[in-house]
């Protein structure tokens, strides 16, 4: 029977190590808060649409149902752009900030986190440490 091809697991020991290594670099980067690195707005700030179509994913339906956003809404986002990824993204979004006066970029980690975006969910927090600091 041939190895699965989507999650190789590592042989050798200096692999295992720098993949745990990867890992917890990346679970310290998550986990940082106003007082290890980002903003003390970081959290309170309504998150910019212009900033968050440029997010790097393709899950936004469901993320959109991570952000409280109904199915009936994600649907009619869906039927309104179809096959444009980027186009569903930002109506889901647009449709977030709309719906939810008190957005926030800590809400809306939490939210990639939860569908597996954790890698976006780190860049999200520097980027918005960045941008609220200027």
């Amino acid at each position: 029977m041939p190895p699965l091809a989507c999650n190789p697991i590592p042989h050798d020991k200096d692999t295992v190590i720098d993949h745990h290594q990867k890992e917890m670099e990346l679970q310290q980067s998550l986990q940082q808060t106003p007082a290890t690195g980002c903003s003390e707005n970081y959290g309170k700030k309504t998150p910019n649409l212009k900033d968050l179509v440029l997010l790097k994913f393709t899950k936004w339906y469901k993320l959109g149902l991570q952000l409280n956003i109904s199915e009936h809404e994600l649907e009619t986002i869906k039927e309104n752009n179809p096959k444009d990824n980027d186009s569903c993204k930002r109506e889901m979004f647009k449709k977030w900030l709309e719906e939810t006066p008190h957005a926030s970029y800590s809400e809306l980690k939490d939210a990639l986190v939860k569908i597996g975006e954790k890698s976006v969910a780190a860049g999200l927090m520097q980027h918005s440490g960045r941008q609220q600091k200027g």
